[in-house]
């Protein structure tokens, strides 16, 4: 047996028992991962969302407000909780630039 073999299984072991042991995230938390993961994946192809410096950041306070307001539980929200939602940038939102397409 070569040591790459012995070190993938001991590799992807720990990779198991790290995701057996973390805490199950919240509905919101999930939601906001998922959407990060997707803007990070296909929008530097699309360009749909405007770049903003602190997007995990964001996502991530917003994910714990709504925890704090409903409750971490699956089916504790609303209907649509956690549904990622963009807004177009002719639409003025707190803390976005406000673009209505020009070009800066």
């Amino acid at each position: 047996m070569d040591g790459t073999a012995a070190t993938t299984n001991t590799a992807a072991e720990a990779a198991e028992a790290t995701t057996e042991a973390a805490p199950a995230a919240s509905p919101a938390a999930a939601a906001a991962a998922r959407t990060l993961d997707a803007v990070r994946r296909l929008d530097p192809g699309i360009q749909a969302f405007v770049p903003e410096p602190d997007r995990p950041g964001r996502l991530a306070r917003e994910a714990a407000g709504l925890d704090e307001r409903f409750g971490a539980a699956p089916g504790d929200g609303p209907a649509l909780y956690g549904v990622a939602v963009g807004v177009k940038d002719i639409v003025r939102v707190d803390g976005l630039d406000t673009r209505a397409g020009s070009a800066l």
